[in-house]
């Protein structure tokens, strides 16, 4: 079925009405947001924030020649261990920086990797026992 010019124009005005009510209703967490934000940006120009910068993408990374592209991860750097949970439950709780704390950008809750490991792999939820 084809909508009419004017069906067309009704479902826009629904949309747009329905769009700005959505907006006016959310403007101020919007706005704390991006003030949020602006905030831990100027903080991390600043070199203030880091354990959280972890988790950013480089503006670049440089990876080597075709040569090395070819010679597999493996072949640069050897080969993963295959022991995934042991291995990632040591990087999460007994390496150095295991209780190290950071801040999270989006949410600014504070935490460590151990802490993370807990509530993500063991259900280990603060305040829940």
């Amino acid at each position: 079925s084809e909508l009419s010019r004017s069906d067309l124009s009704v479902v826009v005005k629904g949309c747009a009405e329905g769009l700005e009510r959505i907006l006016r209703e959310n403007v101020e967490v919007l706005k704390q947001a991006f003030v949020a934000y602006d905030a831990n940006v100027d903080l991390a120009s600043k070199g203030k924030v880091c354990a959280a910068r972890k988790f950013e993408h480089p503006p670049e990374m440089k990876c080597g020649n075709i040569e090395d592209f070819h010679k597999t991860l493996d072949g640069r750097i050897g080969a993963a261990h295959l022991d995934f949970f042991h291995a990632m439950e040591a990087e999460h709780c007994h390496r150095a920086s295991c209780d190290e704390e950071f801040e999270t950008l989006n949410y600014r809750i504070r935490s460590t990797p151990a802490k993370e490991w807990r509530v993500v792999v063991e259900g280990n939820l603060p305040g829940c026992n």
